[in-house]
């Protein structure tokens, strides 16, 4: 009878502890979408111009996704490959085109979507690895890794979908790999073998998983560590293809130089200078991750400054992660989730610390994505255990846990960062918005400055009511661009913009001399001899105009703007069949370009080809309505 009772028990147990997991599981996958819904209102932010918006590639939808997996990340915005190879949300990107031409909501839903699936994932991997702990303990851990505002560049920015997919995918794989082990069926290990290769597609900072999955292995299964090698090894086949697939796309393509004005740590001077440097700035990571009051979207040359080996910040920094490595090699042999998370941290954040190798970047957010994991499950499982709340006891109540006066801290930090979250998600609307609240935040930054210039030039000053307001915008323009080159006096690109800003004002003199000073920095920007070639060309100087605009086009011969200025200066100085021709490159490069087609049609009518005049015509009015088909040539 007592047997029967027992069981009775247990069954009604299991039943509950069921129920608790869907319903912990609904609210989930629910939290994520109501702290980032605000967020699918947003546009096209930073670097969605050059891999969306502004990608030819991305553009031409459906068609364009083989030459994306063929070609290099930006491949579409710049005229070479780069050092990046990323094919799976390049493909995302061009099916979204496909489907929703030109419109930012389905690249804002998709990673909303994504970003709930990820921690629906990582709730349930959780609970394996934390099988000997209350399902509580996984939930508010997973609750405030979603909630934590650090995420907020990772999903409100379009482009760093790579960061989530890589993400979801690489946590499915180590999902599925514990299910191999625990069932031993095979299509679940050959099904984590496939995922694990299409998350390096995702971002090749995958590689990291390499160190994850053993450390993961060894925490939380009985593997003998030769088994654990074995299994570890396994993952050496997708990521040999990668790599192999990977260099051949990329192909002669060396490691882009990283400039100083990306990474402050090229500046320092000496191995004392960049290691103090670069431990600073992990110490400023930790500072986020703890209080992420002040974000921005970047923190570039020259706002965090270079230090050596004296600055107690530094000093202070290299402690704290010496005390925290000791501690994790201290909890190695017992196998204590505090070691674990401070292990998986720091293999997390490996990648970025520019210890070993120099990175594109000194510091970012969205490297914390991953990372933040680790630190997160350190500090909820420390504050537990230090409070002595028994979150081993798997049949604690939802009453109790959430009673519990660290529970209630955890609740009321959860709320916090979510009213953070979702005010941050106002910020990058679009780049106005953004700059104009980031560089209160990051005013040191060359970046920034250039960034918010550009930014006030783009959507302020050309869409003044009035020359006055114009006028006011430019100078603000220029004010931050004279800031910028002060922060770095070789910053090309802010040069460059304050040529443009002048030519806008009408003042070519001080135009004229930016861009010269633009092109003695960067001799091979081809958007610095397009924008020349606009002065030359309003100052009616065809010859000097076509001249720099052949220039541009031989620079990059995708580059669409300097195309349609050289096909205008050839109908200009009446060379129509070298303007038809050009122009013809613009619409095969942009088959959406209506004014291209527009001037086809009426260098057409001009050379009396009444039949190709009206084929044009009509193409340009389909596009765009504002184009009326002539009345001569309609008449055909």
């Amino acid at each position: 009878m007592a047997k029967k009772t027992l069981k009775n028990t247990q069954k009604i147990n299991s039943i509950n502890i069921s129920k608790i997991n869907i319903i912990l599981s609904v609210i989930i996958i629910i939290f994520p979408i109501i702290i980032y819904v605000n967020s699918i209102q947003n546009g096209f932010v930073l670097d969605d111009f050059s891999l969306i918006k502004e990608n030819l590639v991305t553009q031409k939808g459906f068609d364009g996704i083989k030459e994306h997996i063929e070609n290099t990340y930006r491949y579409g915005y710049w005229n070479k490959q780069d050092n990046i190879y990323r094919p799976l949300p390049m493909v995302l990107f061009a099916i979204e085109w496909q489907l929703f031409p030109d419109n930012p909501f389905p690249g804002h839903l998709v990673n909303i979507l994504l970003y709930s699936l990820t921690g629906f994932v990582l709730f349930k991997i959780l609970q394996k690895l934390f099988k000997q702990y209350s399902i509580f303990l996984s939930f508010i851990i997973t609750l405030l890794f979603l909630a934590h505002p650090i995420h907020t560049e990772v999903v409100a920015n379009i482009k760093s979908v790579d960061e989530i997919l890589a993400f979801l995918l690489s946590f499915t794989t180590i999902l599925l790999l514990l299910k191999y082990i625990e069932f031993k069926k095979v299509y679940w290990l050959i099904t984590s073998v496939i995922i694990f290769f299409f998350s390096f597609t995702a971002k090749e900072s995958t590689i990291m998983f390499l160190g994850i999955i053993p450390l993961v292995l060894y925490f939380f299964t009985n593997l003998k560590i030769k088994n654990i090698i074995i299994y570890t090894s396994i993952y050496l086949i997708p990521t040999i293809i990668f790599l192999i697939i990977r260099q051949k796309i990329i192909g002669a393509a060396s490691a882009n130089d990283v400039s100083v004005i990306d990474n402050l740590l090229v500046a320092t001077n000496s191995f004392n200078e960049k290691s103090a440097t670069a431990i600073l700035i992990l110490g400023k990571y930790l500072l986020l991750l703890f209080s992420p009051i002040s974000l921005a979207a970047d923190y570039s040359f020259n706002q965090i400054p270079i230090v050596d080996w004296s600055n107690f910040k530094a000093i202070f920094s290299l402690l704290v992660y010496l005390t925290t490595i000791y501690i994790a090699i201290k909890g190695l042999r017992k196998k204590t989730i505090l070691s674990f998370s401070i292990f998986f941290f720091l293999i997390s954040i490996s990648l970025y610390t520019n210890l070993i190798i120099t990175i594109g970047s000194s510091f970012a957010e969205r490297f914390m994505y991953l990372a933040s994991l680790g630190f997160i499950s350190a500090i909820v499982y420390s504050l537990y255990n230090y409070l002595k709340f028994d979150v081993t006891n798997l049949n604690l109540s939802a009453s109790e846990f959430f009673k519990s006066k660290i529970t209630i801290f955890l609740l009321i930090v959860i709320v916090l960062f979510s009213i953070k979250t979702i005010q941050r998600n106002t910020e990058w609307k679009s780049d106005l918005t953004l700059y104009s609240a980031d560089i209160l935040k990051s005013p040191n930054s060359a970046h920034m400055r250039y960034y918010y210039g550009l930014s006030v030039m783009k959507d302020l000053a050309l869409n003044a009511e009035n020359e006055t307001e114009k006028t006011k915008y430019l100078n603000e323009a220029i004010k931050n661009f004279n800031i910028a080159k002060e922060i770095y006096p070789s910053y090309a690109d802010a040069y460059e913009q304050l040529g443009l800003a002048y030519f806008r004002l009408n003042d070519y003199k001080n135009s004229f001399k930016n861009y010269e000073i633009s092109l003695k920095y960067n001799p091979y920007n081809s958007v610095t001899y397009s924008n020349l070639g606009v002065i030359y060309f309003h100052s009616q100087q065809f010859s000097k105009a076509l001249e720099v605009y052949k220039k541009a086009v031989e620079l990059n011969p995708k580059n669409v703007d300097a195309l349609f200025n050289l096909g205008s200066t050839y109908g200009t100085i009446q060379q129509f069949e070298d303007a038809i021709k050009t122009f013809k490159k613009v619409v095969e490069l942009n088959p959406n370009h209506a004014t291209a087609y527009y001037y086809i049609g009426i260098t057409y009518n001009t050379l009396k080809n009444k039949s190709e005049a009206l084929k044009y015509c009509k193409i340009a009015n389909k596009l765009d309505s504002k184009f009326a088909i002539p009345a001569d040539i309609n008449a055909q």
